[in-house]
């Protein structure tokens, strides 16, 4: 079955057509209303609504032949609201929009209110469209242990639902979100304590490395420093490896600021040690990492 794409509607599209296509070819009454409904949304994201009311029409005769009041009361629900579209719709929308635009602390904010206008709408697919999408964001963030909690509820949302493309997609998303969560759990240790515990400058270099690569999502200032630490401790005890790691996060992180020349001298910096020490991958990967910086330039 496909996973359902909740922060890009336009990819959703097609993949929900073919749900309901398989669920038309299996005679699953049930499923092709559920599609129906799901296209319908989607389409209304995406402001298709001449689309998005031919599926509502073929949904609401489907339901009432069935005698599924269920479905019959969320596509009625879909179709009415300001402007035929409802909060929850319309605020997802939006926030998706945000994302496109790599605005993902906006987007967040917006989720957060298609979420709450999702639960007083009383539409619980709406409901876990927003869970995925805000634990997809929150991982993003680097907020791993925030999106485990708004995927645990998802998880509960699409199993009580009995959507599997929805619990596909939750279950791929909570297992990277648990995974990320366990690795800032281990470098939970108050950092003094674990450099206390560490034998040499290189054992220190590469602990600092490591928590400045965990945090440079959410606190790119704090990572730079300790990624500055690193640096220090790597050059003073000659730990070539250590110094090509913070070298390198350091051009990475000045690339995400923006500040594209200091990036570029810091990663031709990390590719010269780590020639001179025969590390070719290394030198390799830092080599396309500056010629992509440079396209992105020219």
């Amino acid at each position: 079955m496909a996973k359902i794409q909740a922060a890009d509607p336009e990819a959703a599209v097609p993949l929900f057509e073919q749900a309901l296509a398989a669920s038309r070819a299996e005679e699953n009454a049930h499923n092709v209303g559920m599609c129906l409904l799901a296209l319908a949304q989607t389409l209304r994201i995406l402001n298709r609504p001449e689309e998005a009311a031919e599926r509502l029409n073929e949904g609401r005769q489907l339901a009432e032949e069935l005698g599924d009041s269920a479905l019959l009361e969320a596509l009625r629900r879909l179709a009415e609201g300001s402007g035929g579209q409802s909060d929850s719709v319309r605020l997802h929308g939006e926030a998706v929009t945000k994302v496109k635009a790599g605005d993902r602390a906006g987007a967040l904010a917006v989720f957060e209110e298609s979420l709450a206008a999702s639960r007083n709408e009383d539409n619980a697919h709406n409901v876990a469209m927003n869970l995925l999408a805000l634990g997809r964001v929150l991982l993003v963030l680097g907020r791993p242990e925030d999106a485990v909690e708004r995927l645990r509820e998802g998880l509960e949302t699409a199993t009580t639902l009995g959507n599997e493309d929805l619990l596909n997609a939750m279950r791929e998303t909570a297992m990277a979100a648990a995974q990320a969560a366990a690795m800032e759990e281990a470098l939970a240790q108050p950092l003094d304590e674990a450099l206390a515990e560490a034998e040499t400058d290189g054992a220190k270099a590469q602990l600092l490395l490591a928590r400045a690569a965990a945090t440079a999502a959410r606190a790119p200032a704090e990572a730079e420093a300790l990624a500055d630490r690193a640096l220090a401790l790597a050059r003073a005890c000659s730990s070539k490896r250590a110094e090509v790691g913070a070298t390198h996060l350091k051009g990475m992180l000045a690339a995400t600021q923006g500040r594209l020349g200091d990036a570029k001298e810091l990663l031709r910096k990390a590719q010269h040690v780590a020639e001179e020490e025969g590390m070719a991958e290394a030198a390799a990967n830092l080599a396309a990492l500056v010629a992509g910086l440079d396209s992105a330039e020219a």
